[in-house]
């Protein structure tokens, strides 16, 4: 239902959204069409509560506006304020892995919600929340701002952005290889919010590690551009396989099939390297 409001009579609650971000855009936008999406409020503990639209009602205070279109919804309880915020952000593509895992979190330790519920709730994956989720828990705040949905691989991230997908890659080597440290998923996000390191080269240091315990991340990065991987998760040095590739004419499934596990001499192993 849509209803006018004044402003001074709808307050705010947590937003899923930590920082607002400029609303420079969004009040020109205002002032020169008015408020296309009303605001989603409703009424808790006596009070009318913004629920969605946290940006909006921002833009329209500090424009000085008096009134404001609001879409009045029910809640039953906080769990659902929650959830009517986070649909609408997911929904507008707003919101950060880490703003998310936020409230993912909440949800499943306050409300005693299951990953597999909110998922359902939202009509996202599993594997999407457990992302956020993981990012939330594992990633230093001072990164919050640099992960994003969006933009992947190496040299993609020119304004220091981050693939969630990346990060969570970074968390499950911390996890796989029993590194408590802090510094170490700094080190990983820094490198690759500078485009110095790849979702796929995460995945060729995991397999080096598994190869060579020790092997820290300031040693594969003055190597990684020497190693490839094969499709039977084989490091093998870069040389070597243009050899077989330009002077023996082989193709990699050849490579694996043949040298890994036929009678050539096999590659060396890189992580002595």
């Amino acid at each position: 239902m849509i209803k006018q409001f004044r402003l001074d009579q709808i307050k705010e609650v947590e937003n899923s959204r930590v920082n607002l971000g400029d609303l420079s855009d969004l009040m020109s936008s205002i002032k020169e069409k008015g408020l296309m999406n009303p605001v989603t409020i409703s009424q808790w503990n006596g009070d009318w509560i913004v629920v969605a639209g946290h940006r909006r009602f921002n833009a329209c205070k500090k424009l000085g506006l008096e009134k404001i279109q609001c879409n009045v919804v029910k809640v039953k309880n906080e769990a659902d304020i929650m959830l009517f915020n986070l649909t609408e952000n997911l929904q507008r593509k707003n919101t950060s892995p880490y703003e998310e895992g936020r409230y993912f979190h909440t949800l499943i330790n306050d409300h005693f919600f299951s990953p597999k519920e909110i998922s359902a709730k939202l009509g996202v994956s599993p594997s999407y929340v457990d992302t956020a989720i993981s990012i939330f828990s594992n990633v230093p705040e001072k990164f919050k701002e640099k992960i994003t949905y969006s933009g992947v691989g190496k040299n993609t991230s020119s304004k220091g952005k981050v693939p969630a997908s990346l990060v969570k890659k970074i968390v499950q080597l911390r996890r796989e290889f029993g590194n408590n440290s802090k510094k170490f998923i700094e080190e990983m996000i820094t490198a690759a919010s500078q485009g110095k390191i790849s979702e796929g080269e995460i995945g060729m240091y995991g397999i080096l590690k598994s190869y060579k315990k020790d092997l820290n991340i300031k040693k594969f990065m003055e190597i990684k551009d020497n190693i490839e991987v094969l499709r039977v998760n084989v490091p093998v040095l870069r040389d070597e396989i243009n050899y077989c590739r330009e002077e023996l004419k082989m193709t990699k499934n050849q490579m694996a099939t043949e040298v890994i596990y036929g009678e050539l001499e096999p590659f060396k192993n890189p992580s002595i390297y």
